[in-house]
């Protein structure tokens, strides 16, 4: 301006703005231009703020419970291992999942040990229960959830309790008929390959108890009884019979025809 006075910086179709300047930190703009850049910035700046300010929801009391008395437990990385609930960061969300492998979880989303932000001990129940209490911030169906500020906390909250030792492993041993203890929280994959290792070419079919004992060879506790597995398998889509001989016995098992196929191993070679 002629007088001295700083114009305001904004334009309006290309012309320069001449009204007086209001503002001159951060920038020399005209009142009629600061509104229009508060109107502009200020409902992201609420959306947001209202979004930090969300709640979980609330959840029946015997669900509640689950979630407040979670044990935190040491990942474990070198196979399997009784279930966890794991909470795995990338960017701008969390990843909130239960695992009996979690080296081999990692590898599957291409994740870093350095991404396991939380392990707790639980499986389908707790990772359910967690899914409900953040269902408002679950990115579609996934597994994926925003890190809302709630979210933050839980896993804050979690993270300052003390980890929980394992329990050692039993005797391998051990009758499997007193391994009624826990319900059966392996991941149908699992259950799945598991069954497919168990089968010897040329039997009718494998038993359940030579799956647990499989289970524990590989360092899983398995407290679990035959009718519990059987639902799982079931559950996992694997038809589970009363009566599958084996070895001149007949107990409760999967025949041949209803084992899950054998994946063939990738060579890498090309037709």
């Amino acid at each position: 301006m002629a007088n001295g006075t700083p114009g305001c910086i904004c334009t309006d179709g290309g012309q320069t703005c001449t009204d007086v300047v209001t503002s001159a930190v951060p920038a020399p703009i005209c009142r009629r231009h600061r509104m229009q850049i508060a109107m502009a910035i200020v409902p992201e700046m609420l959306r947001t703020a209202a979004g930090d300010a969300r709640q979980p929801r609330e959840l029946p009391a015997h669900l509640q419970e689950l979630v407040d008395s979670a044990r935190r437990v040491p990942p474990h990385l070198d196979g399997m291992h009784p279930a966890c609930v794991y909470f795995i960061a990338r960017g701008d969300r969390f990843k909130i999942g239960y695992t009996t492998h979690l080296r081999r979880r990692l590898e599957a989303l291409h994740a870093q040990a350095s991404d396991v932000l939380l392990t707790l001990g639980g499986g389908v129940r707790l990772e359910g229960a967690l899914h409900e209490r953040f269902a408002d911030f679950r990115v579609g169906t996934s597994e994926w959830f925003e890190r809302a500020a709630c979210v933050e906390d839980y896993v804050r909250k979690m993270r300052l309790r003390p980890l929980v030792a394992p329990a050692p492993p039993l005797p391998r041993d051990a009758p499997v008929s007193s391994l009624a203890r826990y319900p059966v929280e392996v991941e149908p994959e699992e259950l799945r390959r598991v069954a497919a290792m168990a089968y010897r070419q040329g039997d009718r079919g494998v038993h359940l108890s030579a799956i647990v004992a499989i289970f524990r060879a590989e360092g899983h506790r398995a407290l679990w009884s035959l009718a519990a597995l059987a639902r799982a398998y079931e559950e996992a889509g694997v038809t589970v019979r009363s009566g599958v001989r084996v070895d001149g016995r007949v107990h409760i098992g999967i025949h041949r025809d209803d084992l899950p196929p054998v994946k063939e191993p990738n060579t890498g070679a090309s037709a």
